[in-house]
């Protein structure tokens, strides 16, 4: 067996053995593994006729050399022929072994993460994706030349968008059109003949949108909305020679934010369960906030309103509710107003995230009667969106923001019982 293609065969059942993956993921990774077996009979297929060629050449110059009496050595790097021997041999079209760039890539592990969810996009940074399409080529094999991407308006922080394929490949930059739209929300990538993104026949890509933004002190600004209205594509059908039509897909386009900085994650610091129990001013929920910032005086994340979720029986009071930070004496008082407890303007002292910020939440507990079975546990469920409130306001020290890019529910603290 050919060993490159026994490497990709060990390669591809090793992804699909020790990955866990969604069933869109199991789909890409198959699709993968059939592509790379096609490429790989492709090959082994143009390398069996480049072995002919050679082997035609030598005999014909082999055959040239004895008509002159003169001797010529194979792989010399120097090699000496009278006039009779032959021109080198180099077929100007072999059926099947013409590859465009797209076809020569071989993806490596592990494959880019595509998918297009609303997220903040930290001034300065790259590879941020914010848009995916997929994309049919129809009855017939096609070259894409020409992408066309349209925003809902403006965005001054974008400097320009990477085109690439679910498999990594970059087909290139989309850069700010301004011949297209006087508007400033059109970006175009215009694709060369030699380096066309080749598409078979009944075949389907997944392309994605990825952005490079301007830093802060080059024209990017926090707190501005940018949205992918519209991705269209020219090409050419390889049959035809015309342009061709082509299919697009699951559009995916959310809207996104620019910012200084983000929430990458909030985690409970507390344990997972614990006892249940009355008292003064007991710690009911302790949470870790991590940010994430752009190297920048600006930006200085803080968190400035708290909104928690309260899952108990009615029977467990709540009250002299108040946040702090851990080492720290100073506190925020919250509200309480079943099943939410609210904090409000909450001291900068305490909402600041410097890399981590532990917060604690503390309450007098009782119960009014008796219950079978009380129960307390504090979560932060809503993370919001860009066009929504969610239980968290912050921020990144310029903008204010009422949402962050991660999952629902947020986190979830101690269960106490």
């Amino acid at each position: 067996m050919n060993i490159r293609l026994l490497f990709f065969a060990l390669f591809f059942f090793s992804i699909t053995i020790a990955t866990p993956v969604s069933a869109n993921r199991s789909d890409r990774l198959l699709r993968i593994k059939q592509r790379m077996e096609i490429r790989l009979a492709q090959r082994e297929n143009k390398k069996e006729v480049r072995n002919r060629n050679v082997r035609k050449k030598r005999r014909i110059t082999s055959r040239a050399i004895r008509m002159s009496g003169e001797t010529i050595k194979f792989g010399a790097r120097r090699r000496s022929a009278d006039r009779y021997s032959p021109k080198k041999i180099t077929p100007k079209s072999l059926e099947g072994t013409d590859f465009m760039p797209n076809q020569k890539f071989e993806p490596t592990l592990p494959l880019p993460n595509i998918d297009a969810l609303s997220k903040f996009l930290l001034l300065g940074t790259n590879n941020s994706v914010i848009a995916t399409v997929g994309l049919s080529s129809g009855d017939e094999p096609i070259h894409i030349r020409r992408f066309t991407i349209t925003l809902d308006s403006e965005a001054s922080s974008l400097s320009s968008m990477e085109v690439i394929d679910e498999f990594g490949y970059i087909l290139g930059s989309a850069t700010l059109d301004i011949a297209e739209s006087s508007n400033k929300n059109v970006f175009t990538l215009d694709i060369s003949s030699q380096k066309a993104y080749f598409i078979d026949k009944d075949d389907k890509v997944s392309i994605a949108i990825r952005t490079r933004m301007k830093q802060n002190e080059s024209g990017g600004i926090s707190g501005e909305e940018l949205q992918v209205t519209d991705i269209s594509v020219n090409a050419i059908g390889l049959w035809s020679n015309k342009t061709a039509s082509i299919d697009k897909s699951g559009p995916d386009f959310l809207a996104h934010e620019t910012s200084l900085a983000r929430i990458k994650s909030i985690t409970n610091s507390g344990n997972a369960s614990g006892v249940f129990g009355i008292g003064t001013n007991r710690p009911i929920a302790s949470f870790n906030f991590e940010s994430q910032s752009i190297n920048s005086r600006s930006a200085n994340p803080a968190i400035t309103s708290l909104v928690f979720s309260v899952n108990s029986p009615s029977a467990v009071e709540l009250a002299n509710i108040k946040l702090r930070t851990y080492g720290l004496n100073n506190s925020t008082s919250c509200s309480f107003i079943r099943p939410r407890i609210i904090c409000d303007s909450i001291d900068e002292s305490i909402g600041a995230i410097d890399s981590v910020q532990k917060l604690i939440l503390s309450a007098d507990v009782s119960l009014s009667g008796s219950h079978p079975n009380v129960y307390l546990q504090i979560s932060i469920n809503d993370p919001g969106s860009p066009n929504s409130s969610g239980d968290i306001t912050w921020t990144d020290g310029v903008g204010v923001f009422n949402w962050i890019d991660l999952d629902s529910p947020v986190v979830n603290g101690t269960d106490w019982r």
